[in-house]
């Protein structure tokens, strides 16, 4: 390895700070593992849905103590689509699931033979794996053309002309929904393609929130973590080859209400990772489908804003 980087001359891109051909060689080859990563470019999701998640322990985005101002999203049956399955709260020790529920981020503690705490007195609990995400909002036309069946039980329920509701989930073709409305209630739709345009139709093919969640603010910075993680790893790795001291890029991430802006410093290493930061751009962009919100890509910097 010695013996091939000193026959390639270093490259300097402005400001005295130079980037050895190796750094770059590991980085784009570490960027593939990065944008292949399970959790970069996947569609679907492991959803759970709980007959009873008042008995949960369920901790806030911030891991505090559920307040009573989300405690509206919890409702019985409400899909709880799982971001982590295995996580630890911030004292390193606590064993939770990370979840997500209409764009709030929760963590439910489990208990110390790994189930989920207060599992005997939730009810039925399901699990649905690799289900197809959709978050669009459709209409009913017409009197008992469409039916929502209960979550788990036999009994249905035929729609009314003008009825809306919030599509949650795809799977095994058959679509998970809240019927919109003062109370909410949940349940299963089949919505064949023949009928659409005559029983049904799309209204509003957006996201169920509009603002940044800390759902997505939270999976950005993870990703940006990770990111720099492997920044860290290559450098150290090179700096030892070489017994040089290069300098290590890193992300920042300036937060404001409406948007997160990553810059990578030293600016200069931007000229040197142009792919990396494309790859690190798209994969940015999966977290954001049907959000409202969009990538935008400069030099050093990449923005996420409103459309």
């Amino acid at each position: 390895m010695e013996g091939s980087t000193k026959a390639v001359k270093k490259q300097n891109c402005g400001g005295g700070r130079s980037y050895h051909p190796l750094a770059i060689l590991l980085w784009n080859a570490f960027t593939i593992c990065l944008a292949i990563s399970p959790c970069a470019f996947s569609q679907t999701f492991d959803v759970l849905i709980v007959e009873k998640p008042d008995h949960l322990v369920v901790y806030d985005s911030f891991q505090q103590s559920l307040s009573s101002l989300h405690e509206s999203v919890l409702q019985p049956f409400a899909p709880l689509k799982v971001l982590k399955q295995r996580d630890v709260l911030s004292d390193g020790l606590t064993a939770c699931e990370k979840v997500e529920v209409d764009g709030e981020v929760f963590y439910l503690l489990r208990d110390e033979s790994g189930q989920l705490a207060g599992w005997k007195t939730l009810g039925t609990v399901r699990n649905f794996q690799n289900a197809k995400l959709l978050n669009d909002t459709i209409e009913v036309f017409g009197s008992r053309s469409i039916v929502l069946e209960h979550p788990v039980k036999s009994g249905r329920r035929f729609l009314s002309n003008g009825d809306r509701c919030l599509r949650y989930f795809n799977t095994a073709g058959v679509v998970y929904a809240r019927l919109l409305g003062a109370k909410p209630e949940y349940g299963w739709l089949r919505l064949p393609a023949t009928k659409k345009g005559k029983s049904w139709q799309i209204v509003r093919a957006q996201p169920i929130r509009v603002d940044l969640s800390p759902m997505i603010r939270d999976r950005v910075n993870g990703r940006i973590k990770d990111v720099n993680l492997a920044y860290s790893e290559v450098y150290s790795l090179l700096n030892k080859e070489t017994g040089k001291r290069y300098p290590v890029p890193q992300w920042e991430v300036e937060s404001t209400n409406t948007s997160l802006i990553c810059v990578l410093r030293p600016a200069a290493a931007a000229g040197f990772y142009k792919q990396s930061i494309q790859t690190l751009s798209a994969t940015l962009q999966t977290y954001l489908l049907g959000t409202g919100y969009d990538i935008s890509e400069h030099a050093n910097r990449i923005e996420i804003k409103k459309r």
